[in-house]
């Protein structure tokens, strides 16, 4: 996996968070749109929606093992630590 990759990688594995990805301002980066998601997860959370947070950070984990340096500098600086 890619940096690039990263953003759909997300949403195709947690669909209940949906960031108009294809339709985003160009002034967009993968890495502001990645923190975006971040926060989303984050107010899912505080609302106690938490059913598919398993399936999330199950792909994370995969993406930190099976992603290239900038993609899993991406799941950790971009997610993560949002």
């Amino acid at each position: 996996m890619h940096a690039a990759d990263v953003p759909k990688f997300l949403m195709a594995a947690f669909p209940g968070f949906h960031l108009d990805y294809e339709g985003r301002e160009a002034w967009h980066s993968d890495y502001l749109t990645v923190g975006m998601f971040a926060s989303q997860a984050v107010d899912a959370a505080r609302n106690g929606m938490l059913d598919d947070f398993p399936r999330l950070f199950n792909a994370v984990e995969q993406g930190l093992k099976a992603g290239d340096e900038a993609a899993r500098t991406m799941l950790v600086a971009g997610f993560l630590e949002d």
